[in-house]
C-alpha cells in the first residue's frame, strides 16, 4: 500500500500502510477480496462510503474515504485495517490503479495522424 500510496496526498493515514499488501483494488464491496484496497466513491445515487461495512466484512485489508466525509475511525480501532482520507477518491483512484497495474500508459506508443485527406483510410 505504501508503493500505490508515494506521492499522494493523503489528509489522514490511520494504520501502517507498509504494514500491508494489496492484492486488489475494488470500488464494488461485493468484489472485496481478502488484501483489497477498497476506494469509497461518491455518485449520483450511490455513495460507495455507505458500504465500508460490507467492504470490511469481506475481507478489505485498507479503506480510502474521501476528505469530505466525516467519519468515526474509533468504531475500527479493533479491525486491522489501513484507512486513509484522501482529497478526492476518484482523481487518486486513477493514480493508484495505473501504479497497482504497473503504469500501463508508459509501455504505450502514441502515433497522430495529420493531415486534411486519408484519416479515415490510415486509421
Amino acid at each position: 500500500l505504501e508503493d500505490l500510496l508515494e506521492d499522494i496526498n493523503c489528509a489522514l493515514c490511520i494504520g501502517d500502510p507498509g504494514a500491508v499488501v494489496i492484492r486488489s483494488l475494488c470500488t464494488d464491496s461485493r468484489q472485496v477480496i481478502s488484501g483489497s484496497l477498497f476506494i469509497a466513491l461518491e455518485g449520483e445515487t450511490v455513495d460507495g462510503h455507505d458500504y465500508i461495512d460490507s467492504a470490511l466484512e469481506n475481507g478489505a485489508a485498507a479503506v480510502m474515504i474521501s476528505n469530505k466525509k466525516d467519519f468515526n475511525f474509533q468504531a475500527y480501532d479493533q479491525k486491522n485495517v489501513v484507512f486513509v482520507k484522501v482529497d478526492d477518491t476518484q482523481e487518486v483512484l486513477g493514480r493508484v490503479a495505473s501504479r497497482f497495474f504497473g503504469n500501463p500508459a508508459d509501455h504505450l506508443t502514441m502515433i497522430g495522424v495529420t493531415g486534411t485527406n486519408g484519416k479515415t483510410t490510415v486509421t
